[in-house]
């Protein structure tokens, strides 16, 4: 016969492991090292992440003018940036706005050229009430609207939402000055997009495409239309 291993009892007879067969218990709240492949999977999808924002910026449309860099959101006015530019330096107002920014190695001046009622400007700056879609309770619905329509909205079709306004009723292009500052010397229009830069608002003003007119220059306040809601900077 076998000799019987000896085992304790707990009170009300529920037996215990003895020291001779330790078990160990694991239920699914046991915790543990994050796996590789998770890790791994991370690294490739933050590495992706940063690769594809680096493309996205290499064959944006910009263009240096007088020291001023311009990017337009409408591929025709490309070809503008200089007249847009030639433009602002002869409005003695805007002109002025642009003396105002010091130049140094460290810094640069971006000009976006939009359609005036370009739903998504204030992502750029702040450039009034109606372009604050978040305060409005609109910033789904517009942003669906602009993703499924975005060729209507760049040609005006799609004007913003109590705006009645034919195609070509726009005035012309609603030029936006930010001053872009970095710790490190930006050497090319396409450093004005690095993640620890700062992209401060200066002004903006509108120009009538027949005879490049410049309107009222209007100061921009800091920061962007969105206030404190995170925004892509591209």
């Amino acid at each position: 016969m076998r000799p019987s291993r000896a085992r304790g009892r707990l009170p009300g007879g529920a037996r215990c492991a003895t020291a001779q067969s330790p078990r160990r218990e694991q239920g699914p709240h046991t915790t543990g090292c994050p796996p590789a492949k998770l890790i791994t999977l991370l690294g490739l999808a933050a590495g992706l992440g940063f690769g594809l924002r680096r493309y996205t910026i290499d064959r944006l449309p910009l263009a240096t003018a007088d020291g001023i860099d311009v990017l337009s959101i409408l591929p025709a006015d490309r070809a503008l940036a200089p007249r847009f530019v030639e433009a602002l330096r002869r409005d003695s107002a805007a002109n002025a706005a642009l003396e105002s920014i010091r130049a140094t190695p460290e810094s640069r001046i971006l000009a976006y050229v939009v359609p005036v009622n370009y739903v998504m400007q204030g992502m750029i700056a702040d450039t009034g009430e109606r372009w604050r879609l978040f305060r409005t309770h609109r910033t789904l619905a517009n942003i669906t609207d602009y993703v499924l329509h975005p060729i209507g909205h760049l040609s005006h079709e799609h004007a913003h939402p109590g705006m009645a306004m034919s195609p070509g009723a726009m005035p012309g292009r609603r030029i936006i000055v930010l001053e872009v500052v970095s710790r490190r010397p930006l050497l090319s229009p396409r450093g004005d997009f690095g993640i620890d830069d700062r992209r401060n608002p200066r002004f903006f003003a509108d120009v009538t495409l027949h005879d490049l007119h410049v309107g009222p220059v209007h100061t921009l306040p800091a920061g962007t239309g969105w206030g404190s809601v995170p925004t892509p900077m591209f």
